[in-house]
């Protein structure tokens, strides 16, 4: 009797076969579902990164214009001081040390101004308090100096005595050359007049600009974005490399700007008020602030010691642009730790699907062989091994 026989190393051919399959099937059926996971992760991350960038800057515009707010109420405050109106009908000494009286325990109080100084219609500092190691000082009489060339004076003294300039933001000039170690500087101003209406100067409060540039470089710290300012020429007013700062007024800076480094971006930031860009350079998120609001004034200024201001600007023409910039290779570590993990779990369970894929690919060997043994014996001879009639036939 010949019997219908298959041996133990077809079988584990076979098997092996069909394991292949299954596993390889396995694996791009993982594959697969890691990469729609993957996908789908990355598209959220990345709408959450933008939504962080947005409201990052947004607290960012707000402080800003907090800090305006507050030093405008601080001038308008001191401009209608007792002391100061005495000081027009009676320019003595006795009246000069009750105004630096006044101004010393204000800058002390603040903390917040590198000098507060009264000017008087030709441009002559009168009074004026200075913010010295950290503590105020009243400045002595022969140390005051004539700054009616200066371009903040002049553009202060010309407007009305409830309007208020807001110098560009810049570094501070003394004696002719700029300050080291460098003092980001606002001047702002307000024509001050006595009891007649008379134009009797201005009084000028120089806020350091460092208290607002610190509260940006502490949300660099809280965001995956550099966080930057940038005044509409777009140079850097504060970087996360310092030394790409102030290039229009430093002469080996100049060509440090942020449209050269970034001009695909920039062309698209400039005009327009908010924007998100993605690109091969990574996430840029930008917003303008208009730093003016109605009754303040500013204009172009200058980056010379002394001399007048290009022009004059409106509340829309002074504007700075703050920008996120999140890096390609920092959003790509971003999901970087994601992809490995979805990876990690993809492996184990492909591994784990060895076992199960080995006892499938048995159980259908197994049951092939089963229907090739039926087919045997219903179609041959169990004595013999010839094909019966009916096989025969057919």
């Amino acid at each position: 009797m010949k019997k219908f026989n298959i041996s133990k190393k077809s079988d584990e051919v076979l098997i092996f076969q069909y394991f292949l399959i299954i596993f390889l099937l396995i694996g791009l059926v993982l594959v697969g579902t890691i990469s729609i996971l993957y996908n789908f992760e990355s598209k959220d991350y990345l709408s959450r990164l933008k939504l962080e960038q947005q409201v990052a800057l947004k607290l960012k515009k707000e402080i800003i214009a907090n800090n305006f707010e507050a030093i405008v109420s601080d001038l308008f405050y001191l401009s209608r001081q007792n002391e100061l109106s005495a000081l027009f009908d009676n320019n003595t000494n006795e009246i000069r040390e009750a105004v630096s009286r006044e101004y010393l325990e204000f800058s002390r109080f603040k903390n917040i101004y590198d000098q507060i100084r009264y000017l008087d219609e030709k441009g002559m500092e009168i009074v004026r308090v200075n913010h010295h190691n950290d503590q105020p000082v009243v400045v002595q009489n022969e140390e005051l100096q004539f700054k009616g060339d200066r371009y903040y004076f002049k553009d202060t003294f010309r407007l009305n005595s409830d309007e208020i300039f807001v110098s560009p933001f810049d570094l501070n000039i003394e004696n002719e050359r700029i300050e080291q170690p460098l003092k980001p500087m606002i001047r702002f101003g307000i024509s001050v007049s006595d009891n007649k209406g008379h134009k009797r100067g201005v009084l000028l409060l120089n806020y350091l600009g460092n208290h607002m540039l610190e509260s940006i470089r502490k949300a660099d710290e809280l965001s995956m974005g550099n966080i930057m300012l940038l005044n509409s020429d777009g140079y850097w007013l504060c970087s996360q490399n310092s030394e790409d700062e102030w290039g229009f007024m430093i002469k080996d800076r100049r060509n440090k700007t942020f449209p050269a480094r970034y001009p695909d971006a920039w062309k698209q930031i400039v005009d327009i008020e908010n924007i998100q860009i993605y690109n091969n350079k990574g996430l840029f998120t930008a917003s303008t602030i208009y730093p003016l609001r109605e009754g303040l004034k500013s204009s172009s200024g200058t980056s010379d010691a002394i001399g007048d201001s290009g022009n004059y600007l409106t509340a829309k023409e002074y504007y700075w642009k703050i920008i996120s910039h999140v890096p390609l290779k920092t959003m790509r570590s971003g999901t970087h730790g994601l992809l490995i993990k979805l990876s990690i779990f993809a492996i184990a369970l492909f591994i784990l699907a060895a076992v199960p894929s080995r006892f499938l690919a048995q159980t259908i060997v197994k049951k092939k062989i089963q229907q090739l043994e039926l087919f045997h014996s219903a179609n041959f001879d169990k004595l013999t091994g010839i094909p019966n009639r009916s096989l025969f036939f057919e």
